[in-house]
Order: structure tokens, then sequence, then C-alpha cells
């Protein structure tokens, strides 16, 4: 009986996220790197891994994005009890934006567990440590923005057209 009580207290239905933006470290932030790191703090909780969803050169500015809708048809189902997570700024880095996805996830019963900062939405001690992070994500992605855009205008300065992801078909369409 104890061993069942114990056993109930640890089994939580976890869903994986991952995400990598444009602007990360390759082989640091990898998404196999990220993954392995999450399956192993689920295996030494002894979790239940029902699902899994990440996203791909993707800023974490939105919340418009593929693994996250996958995320949100978990949740609305009632399948998951916790998304685990590598860092906070992996779900989200506009501060405003993700404190509003944790609340929806908070409505639906479901914590969000960050592995590297030992972080869990659902305990109060948490709350100041889950805003301040929010703080600093949301200022590291307007200042990495910054930086793109000073290096962008100096490649203007010198001359270096710079365009658009398939901005060459536009121009063809345009110059028929």
């Amino acid at each position: 009986m104890v061993n069942e009580i114990l056993h109930t207290k640890r089994y939580l239905r976890v869903w994986l996220y991952y995400r990598l933006s444009r602007d990360e470290d390759v082989e640091l932030n990898s998404l196999n790197n990220q993954r392995g790191i999450l399956v192993d703090f689920v295996d030494s909780k002894g979790y239940d891994i029902v699902g899994e969803s990440f996203d791909d050169n993707v800023s974490g500015m939105h919340f418009e994005r593929e693994g996250i809708h996958k995320l949100c048809e978990a949740v609305d189902k009632g399948l998951i009890d916790a998304v685990i997570v590598k860092d906070l700024s992996r779900l989200g880095r506009h501060r405003t934006q993700t404190a509003v996805f944790i609340d929806y996830l908070r409505q639906h019963k479901v914590k969000v567990l960050s592995v590297t900062e030992n972080i869990d939405t659902n305990d109060e001690n948490d709350d100041l440590l889950v805003g301040f992070k929010g703080i600093v994500n949301d200022l590291y992605a307007k200042d990495i923005s910054k930086k793109i855009s000073a290096g962008y205008l100096q490649k203007q300065k010198n001359g270096i057209i710079i365009t658009t992801p398939m901005s060459h078909l536009f121009l063809r369409y345009i110059l028929r």
C-alpha cells in the first residue's frame, strides 16, 4: 500500500518540449542535446512520457509555433500533467506571453518543470524566480534583436544587399 502511494505521487504524464532558435549555439542547445537532457530527467524521476514536440529555427518571442500547438492539443484533451523543458527560455522568451501561457497550463492543472533551473511552476516558492527568468529572457531576446539589426545596418552601409528568404521569387513575379 505504501509503495502504491509513493508511486502515484511520482507518476506524472509528461510532455517533452524543446526549441532551437536561429541565434543559438547549435552544439550546446541542439534539439538532440535538449531532448537527451529531458529524457534523462524523466527517467530519473520515473515519469511517463506521453508525447513530445519541438520547434526548430523558431524564435521564442511568439507562441505561434507548431510544437506549441501540438502541446496545447494534448493539454486541452487532458492528456498531460506536466511539460518538461530544459529551461524556461525554451518555452518562450516574451515575458508576458510566456506568463499567459503558464497561466493557461495552470488552469488545465498542468505544471512546467524546468530541468536545468530546477523550477516547478506549481511551487509557490518558484513564482518570483519564474517572473525574474521571464524578464531576463525577454531582455535577452530584445538585446539579440538590436544586435542583429545593427549588423544588418552595417552590412547595408558597406553596400551588401540583404534580402528576405524567398524575396527572389517575389521580385521575379513583379518583374514579369
